[in-house]
């Protein structure tokens, strides 16, 4: 997920044909989310928690759909934004089954269609969106 994260800003410019950014930052973007999608055959196997790997499967959803589909172009930076923030809320969750602790509540997915600029956050806010390990 950390290649996601380097290249998200190229996101919405998969599924165009003139990136706004650039056509390296564009491919790169592509192979990052081969890589987020390849974990969902491979890690995640090893995960059993069946709420785990339902959120990493719309996780990978969110991405292909904002990506591949173009959804959210209206919003481009928020798409983004919401992409960032599902994928930081994923790996919280993954977190917690590794370290034994309780999940995060179950948050519905950002939908990239809607019809509005506001980024979604996670309802239960907490420290765990704000570690300065990791630079959020």
């Amino acid at each position: 997920m950390a290649e996601l994260y380097a290249w998200l800003p190229s996101l919405p410019d998969v599924s165009l044909e003139n990136p706004r950014l650039s056509e390296h930052a564009r491919s790169r973007c592509t192979e990052a989310m081969e890589s987020v999608r390849r974990g969902m055959f491979t890690e995640l196997f090893s995960i059993t928690d069946p709420e785990i790997r339902e959120r990493y499967r719309a996780l990978v959803r969110l991405v292909y759909d904002a990506g591949w589909r173009g959804a959210g172009s209206q919003y481009p930076e928020r798409i983004v934004q919401d992409v960032r923030n599902y994928v930081r809320y994923v790996q919280v969750s993954l977190g917690s089954v590794i370290d034994g602790k309780p999940l995060p509540v179950r948050e519905e997915p950002p939908s990239p269609d809607r019809d509005s600029p506001a980024v979604w956050l996670p309802s239960s806010s907490s420290a765990i969106w704000s570690d300065p390990a990791d630079g959020s």
